[in-house]
């Protein structure tokens, strides 16, 4: 006997297709989502990263800035002990100028001539005292001329003193102060040779 199909094929054909097609649009959907989520999980690792990155960069800056700021500390202090260092060797090559030039002073002193004030600024010597006679000034003049340890003796003023002798001056000079190369001569005393007879 023949067996006969009485099921709608049509029907369960357009069910079975319909199914398909569901399953394809979930399976589209879910690969969709899982794409969609693969992305998301990927770029929140790529942040992450980028922001480590970041923040290494932020630390490695936050470093330079400090050394930087150390570095010109440094060179604060380097200039500091470098100012110092030249003030202490300016002060160790000049110790000796005021005692040699005291000396030299002494030295050069002729009779009849005391000196009463001296000041010394920036190499620039200015003298006051009192002669007895106009001569023993022109012997002091002569010896700061030809003195190693000064230069350029100017007479800036010549006045009568009577309150120390009848022919006594108050004088007045400037002159400045050299260091001559060392081995340093010793200035010679004006001889009384050099004042005339009248004034010794």
């Amino acid at each position: 006997m023949n067996r006969i199909n009485l099921l709608p094929w049509r029907e369960a054909a357009r069910e079975a297709q319909k199914q398909r097609f569901l399953k394809a649009l979930l399976a589209t959907f879910l690969g969709a989502l899982l794409c969609v989520l693969a992305g998301r999980v990927g770029l929140g690792v790529q942040l992450d990263a980028q922001a480590a990155r970041n923040a290494r960069l932020e630390a490695e800056q936050v470093r330079i800035q400090e050394a930087v700021r150390t570095l010109a500390t440094l060179r604060e202090e380097q200039k500091a002990l470098l100012d110092r260092l030249a003030v202490i060797e300016g002060l160790q090559r000049d110790r000796p100028k005021t005692a040699l030039m005291l000396d030299a002073l002494t030295r050069l002193q002729v009779p009849g001539a005391h000196f009463q004030n001296l000041n010394y600024e920036e190499g620039q010597l200015a003298l006051t005292g009192i002669a007895e006679h106009n001569e023993a000034v022109s012997a002091l003049m002569r010896g700061l001329k030809a003195s190693p340890w000064f230069d350029a003796p100017v007479l800036k003023g010549l006045v009568e003193a009577p309150g120390f002798g009848a022919r006594a001056v108050r004088f007045e000079l400037t002159l400045a102060h050299v260091l001559p190369p060392h081995p340093w001569p010793r200035p010679a005393q004006p001889g009384l040779s050099s004042m005339p007879a009248e004034a010794r």
